[in-house]
């Protein structure tokens, strides 16, 4: 719970999926404050 507290944005960046040869996977992203 201390961790979910300090959370300010998280998401996934769809921008490797959209290459020549994307792979299954795509990073995720938090921003903590």
């Amino acid at each position: 719970d201390a961790l979910r507290q300090r959370v300010v944005a998280a998401g996934i960046d769809t921008a490797p999926r959209s290459w020549e040869r994307p792979s299954d996977h795509a990073p995720a992203w938090v921003t903590l404050q």
